[in-house]
Parts: C-alpha cells; sequence; structure tokens
C-alpha cells in the first residue's frame, strides 16, 4: 500500500536530477546534453503518471527538436578556448 502512494511523488521528483546535472556541468556541451535528459524525463513523467501524451510529445517534439538543438548548434559556433591549450 505504501508504494504506490510513494512512486509517484518519486517520478514527479525525478527531473530534479539532470537538471541539478545541467546547472553543475562545466562543460557546456555536456550542459545541453543534460538539459536534454530533464527533458525527457519530465515528458516521461507526464506520459507515465498523468497520462498526457499530447503533452509529453509536445515536449520532446519543441523543446528537444527545437529549442535544445538550436542552443547545441550555437554553442558549436562559439569559439571556446581551452585553458590547458591557452597555457601552451
Amino acid at each position: 500500500m505504501i508504494t504506490t502512494s510513494i512512486i509517484p511523488f518519486m517520478a514527479v521528483y525525478a527531473p530534479i536530477v539532470p537538471a541539478y546535472f545541467t546547472v553543475a556541468a562545466r562543460n557546456p556541451i555536456h550542459a545541453i546534453l543534460w538539459l536534454i535528459a530533464t527533458f525527457l524525463v519530465a515528458a516521461g513523467v507526464l506520459l507515465s503518471q498523468f497520462k498526457l501524451g499530447f503533452i509529453s510529445a509536445l515536449i520532446v517534439i519543441v523543446y528537444i527538436g527545437a529549442i535544445a538543438i538550436l542552443f547545441l548548434f550555437i554553442i558549436m559556433m562559439i569559439p571556446i578556448r581551452d585553458e590547458k591549450r591557452a597555457i601552451d
């Protein structure tokens, strides 16, 4: 009985873990990949816990398919110097 009431609460807090790694990542590419993981986990929670398939699909299409990939392209176009290479 207790497991049926704890699992939905654990699922709702599941996107917090990849969101923390998004903020804590030192490499911008890794931050974008963790942001994509955050969106996927949030879409999975909406689909599995709340049965919101359309909203879950919109999150995957709009946020991952457009915004996160746009961020990834912008970050890859910006010349980022590596501190170790700048010293040499």
